[in-house]
């Protein structure tokens, strides 16, 4: 980020300022020091040497004319004998990132071999050693890992062997030395990622303290990563299957290997498993939270409740593997709705409506997690199909497009004067800090019929007090009930996104079709209906519609959205 652009947002941004001048002051905590890349638990391991599991070697011939490759965000076409993929510019540097993952690899399970060894030997002779460039960040080089394991464990080794095995044992000491801690407050999800690239190396090279280590970060991670109730702590439902993923991964290779730990492995990925049926909706997983890059949600399907495990993930594992798996799965008992509420998940089922709150316990959104600005932005089923939806994230970043889709302006919510339900966040806020600004903590009620929530997130607004939203669930008809305290005049929003083109019955209704239901939304004020995207993958969007009733109001104000099915 540019210096301009640095200075625009300290001057959008108050809490910024005022954490600046106290900074300059010396009235807040100074720093936590750490040690970069260095957790303080972490055993660095020994040089060793691979002993590798029996790994046949690929049989290839040179493949001919062009293939596409999926790839975040879009396709990369590649023709045979052009050896420049690693080195062209791309619009979104995960497109760069994820060939140097080879995570088109398990998309493409019925590959032609030859395609897999060119572009292997191609990687290898532009990026095949260790340096500090973007192909061996520890997070890339641990997928490329898994996945090139996990292909070679299918159908053999590419390239010529003793090569390739010295490639990938230096993927060890490579992990290690750019390992992604950042200190208690800067560290996100990635290193525990890091953890399970050097444990299946470890375990499948012979390199026994490079696994010791692996299992090391992937232990002190899970209890760092998720909270009593299992979810994934970085406020993102993708990135929770993603881990499910990853955990269970380590679980069946500690299996393989007949490892002591496979024991708590599985007792971990149940943990993470028991929150997975109150995430999924009867339409399907909300995409609540970023998208992650690593992985098409639909890629992971076998991991949700009757998931078809012969597809996706689940589908390249073996079927003894699959029936395990299965077993693990079906065997979970679903954590109790107490304890994932408090850990900021609400779950509730309505008759035909089912709803999924995000209510981030503080309120503030995690710095170094995958959430958005969504509190009071439900998403909401009906009849077993989506009808208010969060839109999801499309691409990485801190500003344009990357950015709305992560703030307020385009959540199903309620702003006030155009801001987020509370401040932004920083990794360096300390709680005192936070807690000076009086905003409390979000208050969340669930009962038979329906879920209020109240912050007053808006008290750092001039004359703005607590908000309370309202949803109450009654047969085929939710009321929203929305009341802003305080004094003054101030422009109010309410937004609904819905997944289909509203039309028009008067200046304060709309009506959407949703399969065999016609569903109309009334209003107290006007009410505007302008297409948007929301994201089903990492890129991938498909059309959506903010409905949105916006006007400046003088508080204490009420309001109220009613939404009504009739069967058409």
């Amino acid at each position: 980020m540019g210096i301009g652009a640095k200075l625009t947002k300290l001057a959008e941004d108050p809490v910024l300022r005022r954490w600046l001048w106290l900074r300059l002051l010396r009235r807040v905590p100074r720093a936590v020091p750490f040690t970069p890349h260095c957790p303080p638990y972490f055993r660095p391991p020994v040089s060793e040497s691979a002993s590798p599991s029996a790994l046949a070697k690929l049989e290839a011939t040179a493949p001919h004319g062009t293939l596409t490759l999926p790839v975040p965000g879009g396709e990369v076409t590649v023709e045979a004998g052009c050896l420049d993929l690693f080195e062209r510019a791309y619009d979104d540097g995960e497109t760069l990132s994820a060939l140097h993952r080879f995570a088109w690899l398990p998309l493409m399970p019925e590959v032609d071999h030859g395609w897999v060894e060119m572009l292997w030997q191609a990687w290898c002779a532009g990026s095949g050693q260790p340096d500090d460039g973007p192909a061996w960040e520890a997070y890339t080089a641990a997928e490329r890992v898994a996945n090139i394991l996990d292909f070679a464990r299918r159908r053999g080794l590419p390239g010529d062997t003793a090569s390739t095995l010295r490639t990938l044992a230096a993927h060890g000491p490579a992990m290690v030395a750019r390992l992604e801690y950042y200190g208690e407050h800067g560290t996100c999800n990635h290193l525990a990622n890091n953890g399970r690239g050097l444990y299946r190396l470890g375990l499948k090279l012979g390199m026994a303290d490079t696994a010791r280590a692996g299992l090391d970060i992937l232990i002190k991670e899970a209890e760092r990563l998720f909270p009593p109730s299992g979810v994934l702590r970085e406020a993102s439902t993708h990135y929770h299957l993603l881990y499910l993923r990853n955990y269970a991964d380590c679980w069946l290779a500690a299996r393989r290997h007949n490892r002591p730990e496979a024991g708590y492995l599985a007792a971990l990925v149940q943990r993470l498993w028991a929150v997975v049926p109150h995430l999924v909706l009867p339409g399907g997983l909300p995409l609540i939270g970023d998208i992650s890059p690593d992985s098409p949600p639909d890629f992971l399907s076998g991991l949700m409740p009757g998931g078809d495990m012969t597809q996706g993930w689940t589908g390249l594992l073996t079927p003894d593997e699959r029936e395990t798996l299965a077993r693990l799965r079906d065997g979970t008992v679903p954590v109790d709705t107490a304890v994932l509420a408090a850990d900021g998940w609400w779950r509730g089922d309505f008759g035909r409506w089912s709803a999924l709150w995000h209510v981030e316990p503080a309120g503030w959104r995690l710095p170094t997690g995958h959430g958005h600005e969504d509190l009071g932005a439900p998403e909401i089923h009906f009849d077993g199909v989506p009808l208010f939806i969060d839109p999801g994230r499309g691409a990485y970043g801190e500003s344009g497009e990357a950015a709305l889709y992560a703030s307020a302006a385009v959540h199903g919510t309620l702003q006030v004067d155009g801001h987020a339900p509370y401040p932004a966040n920083k990794p360096y806020y300390d709680p005192a800090f936070r807690a000076a600004f009086g905003l409390g903590s979000p208050s969340a009620h669930a009962d038979p019929s329906g879920f209020t929530l109240r912050h007053a997130g808006f008290s750092r607004l001039p004359g703005v007090a607590e908000i309370q939203r309202e949803w109450r669930f009654d047969g085929d008809a939710l009321t929203i009930n929305d009341r802003v305290d305080g004094r003054g005049r101030h422009d109010v929003t309410r937004r609904l996104v819905l997944t289909m083109e509203p039309r028009r019955l008067s200046a304060t209704s709309l009506e959407a079709r949703l399969g065999r239901w016609r569903v109309v939304i009334g209003c107290d004020t006007a009410l505007t209906a302008r297409p948007m995207r929301r994201w089903s993958a990492y890129g991938q969007s498909v059309a959506g519609w903010a409905v949105e009733a916006e006007h400046a109001v003088t508080l204490p104000f009420t309001g109220t959205l009613t939404i009504v099915a009739t069967a058409a």
